[in-house]
């Protein structure tokens, strides 16, 4: 065996062992590079004609389950073909995706079961559900499925209906949802434009989905979906791209769920518009004579929107007959005797064209919607355009109109419905509102309604309102208000407080206000006599203020509180901090201890009152209580324990207390001395 011969046999079980494997891409991928090696080989032109059947076989099968309503056995294997040969099996994509929908409709139809309390059907389609796997839909609503399951299998049904549950269980098949027969899809997509036509939503999509799932290639059914599950931000760009009637029907689906939204209600304000504007135009161009232009202006209209552009037919047929030179009065009286009988076929119906394009199709529903009857005058929208003074500061500002958010960073105008409207405008715990009117047509300026206030402060101070600072201290400051009263402080430390009220107008801008604080008058200072045990320092923030010894220091303080700082440098004791008010020209005394330690009473009999060095009370202003008695916190030093009990002699005892050691002591008060 050669060596080109040796290596096309060991290509050949390569591709083998991958076809065998089921990895089809790397067995194509294979097959192209022993192509590319050894040519038209007969056994890799074999294998490929293989390959590729089984793959077209898949597929075939995929689609079959999805036409048979057999969504469990369609997503059995996508997901592991599709992670396995992403290449092969890129139309499973496709397939997943109308699976996912059918699954979805199966379990809708269950929900609706479950509701309408229809128990043995619900039960049959929830079993089904959960046996399927790989379905996002399912384990989106898994939780869901689940406690349908829970309910319906705890609940008992009553007992006349028991047997024919029963006798229903061995005659019924699984619940499977078959595909809709071609001759009655036509029927069923009637029955969604009328549902449509009645806005009934749901009904039609659930409608539409089902004639998807059963035939894929049906597009007016495809396009009308698509637009009944349009994402309402998405309504812009309908717009934008000149697709009024798509935009119309979007409009319509969405403001029947949130009738409120004035921004995509402004959109069907604006497509009124503009289809007003082109109307007139044409009417303009036929009036001068200029039919050619009319007619192509109308064509394109027509083309592009034929409902929002339904007003067009009546002027095609004017610009036809006047180019054929007829009289302008013929032409009235025909249009007159048409526009009766096209009333009378237009509207109990929808007109079906099955095979026209998805566009006709939309088209017809939004005349139902949207040109039934009377044609609606809808007036045109006015603006509104946010101004402001220059220097003022919005960062802190908020705005609505209708509850609706405004822009304040940029600045431009916002259309709006012709008529009243209410703005709104917030800063921190300050609102102002104005109930505005807007005509069709027209922009209104509305300067914000922030107003500066420029506080003169000599030499300079803070700004307070209701305790809390707004302002650090300065000699000039710009406040931007909303209309209000306002109380302000103004403080600054060795002057006195001065409060000013101010009245903001929304109409006239405020004058600046002057304001000179007062020195406050220097004060004797006060004496702090303190006794500190044992040695240590006296510290007023990181400032030293005595050194100790001598046992005894006084310490000359200005008026007011101040927080003081007690340590020493033995070992075991600790650091106090205490507050003092500081009367001027004033004396007051403190003794202050740093190292503690603990006594422990107890008496023959119990309940004796005790005191130590003549105080019924410990440093802290707690009472010592009667005995027995636990943990009794003394400074270090000697101490006299007095105890008393009625109908004993009251005893006297001298105790030693340690640092952060603990002394038991026991009195019997029944002996004597």
């Amino acid at each position: 065996m050669d060596e080109a011969t040796d290596g096309l046999q060991k290509k050949v079980e390569e591709i083998k062992t991958l076809y065998g494997q089921k990895h089809y891409d790397e067995a194509l991928s294979s097959i192209k590079e022993g192509e590319s090696e050894f040519g038209d080989k007969q056994e890799i032109i074999t294998l490929k004609r293989e390959i590729e059947t089984e793959i077209d076989k898949i597929i075939k099968e995929t689609q079959s389950y999805n036409r048979d309503g057999n969504f469990k056995a369609a997503l059995k294997n996508i997901d592991d073909l599709l992670l396995m040969n992403p290449k092969s099996f890129k139309s499973l994509n496709k397939e997943k995706k109308i699976a996912e929908k059918g699954i979805k409709l199966q379990l809708n139809k269950a929900k609706k079961s479950y509701k309408a309390g229809d128990m043995a059907e619900a039960l049959a389609l929830l079993e089904e559900l959960v046996q399927i796997s790989g379905s996002e839909v399912i384990e989106g609503n898994l939780d869901n499925i689940q406690e349908m399951l829970t309910a319906l299998k705890s609940e008992k049904l009553p007992e006349q209906e028991q047997p024919m549950v029963e006798e229903q269980a061995k005659v019924e098949e699984p619940v499977e949802r078959p595909p809709i027969k071609k001759k009655n899809i036509d029927k069923k997509f009637q029955e969604a434009l009328n549902k449509i036509g009645e806005k009934e939503y749901e009904e039609a999509r659930l409608l539409l989905s089902d004639i998807t799932v059963s035939d894929p290639e049906h597009k007016e059914a495809k396009n009308l979906l698509n637009i009944l599950e349009l994402d309402a931000k998405k309504i812009p760009n309908l717009f934008w791209q000149n697709r009024f009637d798509d935009a119309l029907l979007a409009i319509s689906i969405h403001l029947s769920k949130n009738p409120n939204d004035q921004e995509i209600q402004s959109y069907k304000w604006r497509i009124q518009s503009q289809v007003a504007q082109k109307v007139e135009e044409i009417k303009k161009a036929l009036s001068e004579d200029e039919y050619n232009y009319a007619m192509s202006e109308i064509r394109d209209a027509l083309k592009k929107n034929p409902v929002a552009f339904k007003e067009l037919e009546v002027l095609r047929k004017k610009a036809i007959a006047m180019a054929e030179g007829r009289s302008p009065d013929e032409i009235e009286e025909e249009i007159k005797i048409e526009e009766p009988e096209k009333e009378k076929t237009s509207k109990p119906i929808i007109p079906i064209i099955i095979g026209a394009a998805g566009l006709v199709v939309a088209a017809l529903i939004l005349y139902f919607l949207f040109f039934g009857g009377e044609k609606e005058i809808v007036p045109l929208p006015g603006r509104l355009l946010l101004t402001k003074i220059e220097n003022i500061d919005i960062s802190n500002l908020s705005a609505t109109v209708d509850e609706s958010p405004l822009d304040l960073e940029n600045l431009q105008a916002t259309e709006l419905q012709a008529g009243a409207h209410n703005l709104k405008f917030q800063k921190g715990a300050r609102i102002y509102t104005k109930e505005i009117t807007l005509t069709e047509d027209t922009t209104m300026e509305f300067r914000i309604p922030l107003f500066p206030l420029t506080v003169n402060i000599s030499p300079s101070g803070e700004i307070w309102e209701e305790e809390k600072q707004i302002r650090e201290s300065g000699s000039s400051h710009t406040l931007s208000l909303l209309p209000g009263e306002y109380t302000f402080s103004i403080r600054q430390e060795g002057y006195r407080e001065q409060t000013r009220d101010i009245v903001i107008s929304d109409e006239d801008p405020p004058s600046p206000v002057d304001i000179s604080l007062i020195p406050i008058p220097p004060q004797e200072p006060g004496t702090l006599n303190v006794q500190l045990m044992p040695s240590g320092r006296v510290y007023e923030g990181s400032r030293l203020l005595a050194t100790f010894p001598p046992l005894q220091q006084n310490i000359s303080l200005s008026p007011g509180t101040h927080t003081l700082r007690f340590t020493t440098n033995e070992e075991g004791c600790e650091e106090r901090v205490l507050s003092f008010r500081i009367t001027s020209g004033a004396s007051r005394s403190t003794t202050i201890y740093l190292c503690f330690g603990f006594l422990n009473i107890n008496t023959i009999p119990p309940g004796a009152r005790i005191s130590i060095d003549g105080s019924t009370v410990d440093i802290e202003g707690n009472s010592y209580g009667t005995t027995p008695k636990a943990n009794i916190r003394l400074p270090k030093g000697l101490h006299t324990l007095t105890v008393e009990h009625p109908g004993h002699p009251s005893k006297s005892i001298q105790v030693i207390i340690q640092t952060n050691e603990t002394v038991n002591q026991s009195v019997d008060l029944t002996k004597g001395p």
